[in-house]
C-alpha cells in the first residue's frame, strides 16, 4: 500500500484500472490487464510489509485468512475435478486473485479515512465508464476496440462489446455485458448516496444522477432491482438513512431510476429509432418516409448468432435462467455435501457456463453445502460486524450494497468472476477489523 498521506491518488488508480474490464493484452497465455499490474505491484509491497511486522494485524484478520485458505482448499479441489476444462481451471485461478484482492484490501485499509477515500475514488470511477459509454455511441464501437481485438487474445476477439440484444441498444461500457456494467451502476449509486447521507459533498448526487442514467441505458432488470432493494433496506433499515433529507433522496433516487429505465426502454428500441430516422428524414426531405422495418434475421446473419436473442422483453432469457437453474438443483441433488463440481453444470442445451444463474444454487452444486458454507462466512461475517455497529458511512455501504448483492446474486451468476464486489468484500472486512481495534482499544 502507498504512503497513507497518498492513499486518494492509489485509490483512483486501483478503482479506474477495475472497470476498464476488457482492457487486457494477451501476453504468453495470460491476459495482463492495468489491474492485475496494479494488484501485482501493491502485492509484492505488502507482503514485503507483512514480513517486517508493518501492518498491524487483528483477530477478524486471522478468521479471514481461514476462511480464504478454506475458499484456496475448496477450489484446489474443484481444480482436480476439472482437468479436461482449461477454461473451468481459468476461471478458478481468476477467482481466487479476486479472494486474494479482499485480503489486500482488508489488511491495507487501517482507517475509516482511508476506507471512505476508497469508496469516493469507487463513485469517481463512474466518469470513466460514462466517457466509454458515450464515446461508444458516437464511434459506433469501443475506443479502441481494433486494438483490442488485435492484442487481446482470442477471447478478445471473439467478444461483442456494445451490447447483445437484437431489439435494443444497450450500454456496456468496458464491461462488455450490460449487465455488469447495470451492477457496477447500482453499486456505484448505493455508494454514493451512503457517502452523501453523511458528508453532503456537492459533487455526489450529480454522480448519482450521472449514473442513474446510464443504469437505465443497460436496461439491466438486475441492476434494477438490486438498486430497488438497497433503497427499501437502507431507507427502512440504516439508522442515519431514517433523516427526512435521506429518505427524500432515496425517493428521488427511486423515481429517477424508473423513469430512466423507462425512457431507455422506448429510445433504444431498434425498431424506434429506426422508425424516428426514417421519419426525420422524410421531414428533412418534405417528404413521407415509407414504414420502418427491423429485420432480426438480417441482424442475426451480422452477428452471426440465433435471431431469437431478445434478452429484454423476449422469453428465450427467462427460459434460459429456468433451464440452467432446473440443471443445477439436479447437479446439487448428485453431490449435497461435497458438490459436483464446475464440469457438471456444463449443458449442451445452453452456453457452456459453469453456472445455475442463481449465485447460491450455483455454489452448492459446484461446492456443496460445506463449501457453501465457507463462501457464506467469507462474504457475511463482516457484514454482521457492521450491522452490530453500523458506524456511518462505511458500514451504511457496507450493509446497502450487501443488500443490493443479495438480490442481484438470485437473477445473475456474478459472484466467483467480477472483480468489483470484492472491494466491497475488503472494505466490510477492514471496517469489521477496525470496530475490533477500537474494542480492544478500550479494553472491551
Amino acid at each position: 500500500m502507498p504512503e497513507t498521506s497518498r492513499p486518494a491518488a492509489f485509490h483512483l488508480l486501483l478503482c479506474g484500472s477495475l472497470v476498464l474490464y476488457v482492457y487486457r493484452v494477451f501476453l504468453i497465455g495470460v491476459n495482463v490487464s492495468l489491474f492485475r499490474i496494479v494488484l501485482a505491484a501493491w502485492s509484492v509491497v505488502m507482503l514485503v510489509d507483512l514480513v517486517r511486522r508493518r501492518v498491524p494485524l487483528t483477530r477478524l484478520h486471522a478468521v479471514l485468512a481461514a476462511l480464504s485458505a478454506a475458499i484456496v482448499v475448496v477450489n484446489l479441489v474443484e481444480f482436480t475435478r476439472v482437468a479436461g476444462y482449461p477454461a473451468i481451471r481459468r476461471d478458478i485461478l481468476n477467482h481466487l486473485l479476486n479472494v486474494w484482492f479482499t485480503c489486500l484490501l482488508a489488511v491495507s485499509l487501517r482507517s475509516r479515512a482511508e476506507m471512505v477515500s476508497l469508496l469516493t475514488a469507487f463513485v469517481w470511477s463512474s466518469v470513466v465508464t460514462s466517457v466509454v459509454t458515450l464515446a461508444s455511441w458516437g464511434l459506433g464501437a469501443l475506443p479502441f476496440e481494433a486494438w483490442l481485438r488485435h492484442f487481446g487474445g482470442p477471447a478478445a476477439r471473439q467478444l461483442r462489446y456494445l451490447g447483445y440484444d437484437f431489439y435494443f441498444h444497450r450500454a456496456t461500457s468496458a464491461f462488455y455485458d450490460p449487465n455488469f456494467y447495470g451492477i457496477y451502476s447500482a453499486l456505484v449509486v448505493v455508494t454514493a448516496l451512503g457517502l452523501w447521507s453523511q458528508t453532503r459533498a456537492r459533487a455526489l448526487p450529480w454522480l448519482i444522477a450521472l449514473n442513474l442514467f446510464f443504469l437505465g441505458a443497460t436496461l439491466s432488470r438486475t441492476g434494477l432491482l438490486g438498486l430497488i432493494a438497497a433503497l427499501v433496506a437502507g431507507a427502512t433499515m440504516l439508522p442515519d438513512w431514517r433523516t427526512p433529507a435521506v429518505r427524500r433522496a432515496a425517493a428521488i433516487t427511486t423515481a429517477a431510476l424508473l423513469v430512466c429505465f423507462l425512457a431507455a426502454s422506448v429510445v433504444q428500441s431498434r425498431v424506434n429509432r429506426a422508425r424516428a430516422a426514417i421519419w426525420l428524414a422524410g421531414v428533412w426531405q418534405s417528404t413521407p418516409g415509407p414504414t420502418a422495418t427491423y429485420d432480426p434475421a438480417k441482424e442475426a446473419a451480422k452477428w452471426k448468432a440465433p435471431p431469437d436473442q431478445d434478452r429484454v422483453t423476449g422469453s428465450a432469457s427467462v427460459a434460459d435462467r429456468f433451464r440452467r437453474i432446473e440443471h443445477g438443483w439436479g447437479v446439487f441433488r448428485e453431490g449435497p455435501w461435497l458438490g459436483s463440481g464446475g464440469a457438471a453444470l456444463l449443458s449442451p442445451a445452453f452456453p457452456p457456463h459453469p453456472s445455475a444463474h442463481v449465485v447460491y444454487l450455483t455454489l452448492l452444486a459446484r461446492y456443496g453445502i460445506v463449501g457453501t458454507l465457507v463462501y457464506a462466512g467469507f462474504a457475511l461475517v463482516p457484514v454482521a460486524v457492521a450491522w452490530r455497529r453500523c458506524v456511518p458511512p462505511v458500514d451504511t455501504v457496507v450493509l446497502s450494497v450487501a443488500a443490493c448483492l443479495a438480490v442481484v446474486y438470485l437473477s445473475y451468476d456474478v459472484f466467483l468472476g467480477f472483480e468489483i464486489q470484492y472491494l466491497f468484500f475488503g472494505v466490510a472486512w477492514a471496517a469489521a477489523a477496525q470496530h475490533e481495534r477500537r474494542l480492544d482499544a478500550v479494553g472491551i
